[in-house]
């Protein structure tokens, strides 16, 4: 989904994450799908800003997202079940953030 499908001037975020976010994205790293609710006009995002902030300052035109029909109330109450998840994994040690390495070349 391109990377302007959203609002986000106006959400307040963390800019060390942001900038994590960045190094990540820079260094090769792969956003996980961001999950998107949809009401069939308006798509809200389900989670934290900085991964499309991030996205937006590392020059990427799009990021993966998975789109589910649902509502504003939907979308947030997922993004506090992904706040949970990235409590617990900074708690277990982890960065907390939402992204992967890239596969090596040649594996399917």
């Amino acid at each position: 989904m391109p990377v302007t499908a959203f609002d986000v001037e106006s959400v307040a975020v963390d800019p060390d994450l942001v900038a994590q976010y960045v190094e990540a994205l820079v260094a090769g790293k792969t956003l996980i799908p961001l999950l998107v609710f949809c009401d069939g006009d308006t798509y809200c995002l389900a989670g934290p800003a900085e991964p499309l902030v991030a996205a937006r300052a590392a020059g990427l035109d799009e990021v993966p997202v998975v789109v589910e029909r649902g509502t504003r109330r939907d979308a947030a109450g997922a993004a506090a079940g992904i706040a949970m998840w990235r409590d617990l994994d900074l708690a277990r040690g982890g960065d907390g953030l939402l992204v992967v390495e890239p596969a090596p070349k040649g594996s399917a």
